[in-house]
C-alpha cells in the first residue's frame, strides 16, 4: 500500500508489509512438517512402543521439566508479543502473546497439579490435572483462531493491550479456580483404572478442530510470509500433540510423553514465529533500510549533482521524492513573483500552472516555511475538490506531505508527495523528505546560478559571433553547434570581416573550458584580434598582441588555440599564423587537402611566444573550411571522426552550396557520435557558382 512501507520507516511498516513467500515454498514447509509428525506418531504406534508405561517418579521429572519449559516459552511468547506491540503496533502478535500468557498460567497450574507433585491449593488428582490441561488446549486453539482473524494493524478498541491482558488474566484465574476448587462439580476427565473419559477425548478432538481452523484462517487472512508459515507448522505439530493425548491410556505412557514433546516443539515454533515478525525481521529490515538509506542519499547527491539544467534537476527531484516515500505522485513548485509555480511532477495529469496558496498544504508550507502533513485533504477548511492535488493519475489524493525547499533562510519552493490513502505519511516521512529537500535546494540554487550564467554567456556569444557576410563572388557560411551536455555555452570562436575590397579576415579558435568564463575569454580574444587586424597588423603580429593581453588577464589553466588569416579574394592567397589550432582544409574539385602545417603554442601559455606569418598560394582551390576540434574529435564507441573522413566528405560534396555542405557535415558527425560532447564551430568560404544542388 502506497505510503505504508517506506525507505526510512518504523519497524511496524516492515511487519505490516512482509515479504510474501511463494505458495509452493509455503506448501513445502507445511507438507514436510505434516509428514514428519506422521512418521513420529507412526513410530510410537509400533507394537513394541505403543502404550509403554514409565515409572511414576521418572515420568514426573520429565513432565515437570517439559511443562515448566513450555510455560517459560509461553511467557517468552507473551513478552515478544507485548513489547513487539510497543515497537510496531502489531495487534496480531499482541493477541497471540496474551493468549499464550493465559495458556502459560494454566499450564503452570497443570504442572503443579500433576499426580505425584505436592498439593497445589487442593489435593492433586489426574482428573484435576487433565481438566487444566484440556482447558489450556482449548484456550490456545480458540485464541489462535481469534489471532488469525486479527490483522497486524487492527485498531479495534478491545484489542488494546490493557483490555487483552485483563481478559487473559481473568480467563486464566477462572479456569484455575474452577478446576481446583470446583473440580468435583465438573465432569471427570480421567477415571483411575479406566483412563480418559469420552468427554476428555472429545474435547481433545475439539482442540484439534480449533487448531485446524486456525491453520485455515491463517492461510486465508494472514500474509503468506515466513512467520505465518512457521505458525501454521506449529499448529500442525499441536494437532499431532493432541492426537497423542487422545490416544494415551495411562498418564505415564508413551503417547502421553509424545504429546508433551510435540507440545514443547509447537510452543518453540510459535515463539520463533513471533520473534521473527516482531524483532528479528524488523531489525534486519531496519539495518537493510539504514544501509539503503545511506546509499540512496549518496546516490541522490550524485544524481542531483550530475545535471545543471534546471528542468532536468526539478524532474529528478520529483522522481526521487516520490520514490523515497514509496509513492507514485509528487509535485515540485518554485516561488516566482510571490506565487507557487508548478515546475515538475510525477504521476499527475493535465497541465499545472500556479498553485493556490490559500487552503492548500503547499500554501501553508510556503507561508510558514515549515513542513505540513494532511491526513485527509477533504478535512481542510475550504478545500477545493478540483485543486491540483486531485489531478493524480489514478485515485485522487487523500493525504499529502509538503516540505519547503530552503536556502540561506529563503524559501525557494515546495516539494509535495501525495497518496490516495488517508494518513499515509508520518513524522519520519517529514524528516526524510526535509533532508532530501535540503540537498534539492543546493541543486536548484546551482541550476538557477547556471541558468543565469548561461543566459549571460549566450548573450555575450551572440554579440561577438558574426553572421556570414554577403560578398560578391563568394559563397560564405558559418555554423556554431553547441555541445549536448550541461555546459552548452563553450569557448569556440570564429570571426570574418572585410579589411578592404579584396581582403577578408578569417579567424577560428577554441578556448579551453566552458561556461561564462570561457565565453568571456572568447570575446576578449575575438575583439583583441579584430582590433589588431583592423589596425593593419599581420596575422602573426595580431596573435602576438592578443597573446600578450590574454597572458595578463587569463587564469593559469586557460589557453586558446587560434588560427588567424587574411584571405586575398582576388589572388586567392592566404596569409596566416597559427597558435596551436587545426589547419583549415583547402577545397578543390573532387579533392581536399590541409593547409601546410605551421604552428606555435596556444595563446595565454607563453607571453614571449612569437607567431610567424606564413603564405599559402591556393591556386586552383575553390574554397576553404575552418573548424574547431569538436568536429574531428567527435567520437563513437571506437574512434574519432578524424581528418580523413572530413577530407573525403568535403571532396564528395564540393559542388553543393556552402550552407548545404555545413549541413551535411553536421548531419554526418551527429550520426557518427550520437551525442556531441564538445562545441563545433565551422566557417566555409568558396567560389560562388550558379549551380543549385538539392539537399540529399
Amino acid at each position: 500500500m502506497v505510503g505504508m512501507s517506506k525507505l526510512y520507516s518504523k519497524s511496524r511498516d516492515a511487519i505490516s508489509n512482509p515479504a510474501i513467500l511463494p505458495a509452493r515454498a509455503t506448501n513445502r514447509w507445511l507438507v514436510s512438517t505434516t509428514l514428519l509428525c506422521i512418521i513420529v506418531i507412526s513410530i510410537v504406534s509400533l507394537p513394541g512402543l505403543r502404550h509403554i508405561e514409565f515409572f511414576d517418579t521418572d515420568y514426573l521429572v520429565f513432565h515437570s521439566v517439559v511443562e515448566i519449559a513450555s510455560a517459560i516459552v509461553s511467557f517468552a511468547v507473551f513478552i515478544v508479543g507485548w513489547y513487539g506491540y510497543k515497537a510496531n503496533k502489531n495487534a496480531h502478535n499482541l493477541t497471540i502473546g496474551v493468549v499464550f500468557l493465559t495458556v502459560a498460567l494454566i499450564d503452570l497450574a497443570h504442572a503443579l497439579s500433576y499426580k505425584g507433585m505436592p498439593a497445589f491449593l487442593t489435593e492433586n488428582t489426574v482428573s484435576k490435572a487433565s481438566t487444566l490441561w484440556i482447558s489450556a488446549r482449548l484456550v490456545a486453539g480458540a485464541g489462535l483462531v481469534l489471532a488469525g482473524f486479527t490483522s497486524n494493524d487492527s485498531k479495534h478498541a478491545w484489542l488494546r493491550p490493557g483490555v487483552l491482558l485483563a481478559a487473559g488474566l481473568i480467563i486464566a484465574m477462572l479456569v484455575i479456580v474452577m478446576a481446583t476448587y470446583f473440580g468435583n462439580a465438573l465432569p471427570p476427565m480421567y477415571i483411575p483404572g479406566e483412563g480418559q473419559t469420552a468427554l476428555k477425548i472429545g474435547l481433545e478432538w475439539l482442540a484439534i478442530a480449533l487448531f485446524a481452523t486456525a491453520i485455515f484462517v491463517f492461510r486465508i487472512r494472514q500474509p503468506r510470509d515466513s512467520s505465518t508459515t512457521i505458525l501454521q507448522a506449529a499448529l500442525i505439530v499441536s494437532i499431532s500433540s493432541e492426537l497423542g493425548f487422545s490416544l494415551y491410556k495411562s498418564a505415564f505412557d508413551s503417547y502421553n510423553m509424545l504429546g508433551h514433546v510435540l507440545k514443547a516443539v509447537a510452543y518453540y515454533l510459535i515463539f520463533r514465529s513471533l520473534f521473527v515478525s516482531s524483532f528479528e525481521r524488523p531489525y534486519r529490515e531496519l539495518a537493510r533500510m539504514r544501509d539503503q538509506l545511506e546509499e540512496s542519499f549518496a546516490k541522490i547527491g550524485t544524481a542531483l549533482a550530475s545535471s545543471l539544467d534546471l528542468d532536468d534537476v526539478l524532474g529528478l527531484i520529483a522522481e526521487l521524492a516520490s520514490d523515497m516515500l514509496q509513492s507514485r505522485h509528487a509535485l515540485v513548485m518554485l516561488v516566482q513573483a510571490g506565487q507557487l509555480k508548478a515546475k515538475a511532477w510525477r504521476g499527475m495529469c493535465g497541465q499545472l500552472a500556479s498553485i493556490p496558496i490559500e487552503n492548500t498544504s503547499a500554501g501553508h508550507t510556503f507561508l510558514t516555511g515549515k513542513p505540513t502533513i494532511i491526513d485527509d485533504v477533504s478535512q481542510i477548511h475550504g478545500h477545493n475538490p478540483t485543486c491540483h492535488c486531485q489531478n493524480l493519475v489514478g485515485p485522487p489524493a487523500k493525504s499529502v506531505v509538503s516540505v519547503p525547499i530552503q536556502s540561506e533562510g529563503r524559501t525557494l519552493g515546495v516539494i509535495e508527495v501525495y497518496s490516495p490513502y488517508p494518513s499515509a505519511f508520518g513524522n519520519r516521512d517529514v524528516e526524510l523528505l526535509s533532508s532530501f529537500a535540503r540537498q534539492a535546494a543546493v541543486a536548484i540554487r546551482n541550476s538557477l546560478a547556471y541558468e543565469r550564467e548561461r543566459l549571460v554567456a549566450a548573450t555575450l556569444q551572440e554579440s561577438v559571433l558574426p553572421d556570414a557576410p554577403q560578398i560578391p563572388g563568394l559563397d560564405i557560411a558559418v555554423r556554431y553547434i553547441p555541445a549536448e551536455d550541461e555546459f552548452r555555452i563553450g569557448g569556440d570562436l570564429y570571426d570574418l570581416f572585410s579589411l578592404d575590397k579584396d581582403r577578408l579576415a578569417l579567424v577560428i579558435g577554441d578556448v579551453s573550458g566552458h561556461g561564462l568564463s570561457a565565453t568571456s575569454v572568447m570575446a576578449l580574444t575575438t575583439l583583441s584580434i579584430r582590433g589588431c587586424l583592423l589596425q593593419g597588423m599581420s596575422p602573426g603580429m595580431a596573435l602576438k598582441a592578443a597573446n600578450h593581453v590574454l597572458c595578463r588577464y587569463c587564469s593559469e589553466t586557460t589557453f586558446v588555440t587560434t588560427f588567424v588569416s587574411i584571405f586575398d579574394t582576388k589572388k586567392w592567397v592566404l596569409q596566416y599564423a597559427n597558435a596551436g589550432h587545426h589547419m583549415p582544409l583547402i577545397l578543390k574539385n573532387n579533392s581536399c587537402e590541409l593547409v601546410e602545417l605551421h604552428s606555435n603554442v596556444p595563446l595565454a601559455v607563453d607571453e614571449l611566444a612569437d607567431y610567424p606569418t606564413y603564405t599559402a598560394e591556393l591556386g586552383r582551390a575553390v574554397g576553404l573550411l575552418f573548424y574547431t576540434d569538436g568536429l574531428i574529435e567527435a567520437r563513437n564507441r571506437h574512434e574519432m571522426f578524424g581528418h580523413e573522413r572530413l577530407l573525403q566528405m568535403c571532396g564528395r560534396e564540393i559542388n553543393h552550396p556552402a550552407a548545404q555542405i555545413l549541413d551535411l557535415i553536421e548531419k554526418q558527425v551527429r550520426a557518427w557520435s550520437g551525442i556531441l560532447t564538445d562545441d563545433i564551430a565551422m566557417l566555409l568560404i568558396k567560389k560562388q557558382t550558379s549551380e543549385k544542388s538539392e539537399f540529399p
